[in-house]
């Protein structure tokens, strides 16, 4: 079983599939549409837009990115470390 982690656009569907989709398997960890946006004086960074992710039972989980594509915000968000602009 693999995680998906998406930067879908506001109002698409989810690309996650539904439990059923899973054989009923429900996640033990999930997120829906978190968003991240930094401000650098006049400039909005978006670093997380609209994000979904589940986790299952026994899943081994990587985050892979280029070099500020999100990764570490996204984690630090995960952990509550930092709050999302919105859930």
């Amino acid at each position: 079983m693999s995680a998906v982690a998406t930067r879908a656009s506001p109002g698409e569907p989810s690309p996650i599939p539904a439990p059923s989709a899973r054989g009923g398997v429900l996640p033990v960890f999930e997120a829906r549409a978190l968003t991240k946006t930094y401000h650098m004086g006049d400039v909005e960074v978006p670093a997380l837009r609209a994000v979904d992710l589940d986790l299952y039972p026994g899943e081994l989980v990587v985050i892979l990115g280029a070099s500020g594509s999100g990764k570490s915000t996204l984690l630090r968000t995960l952990v509550g470390e930092r709050a999302p602009d919105a859930r």
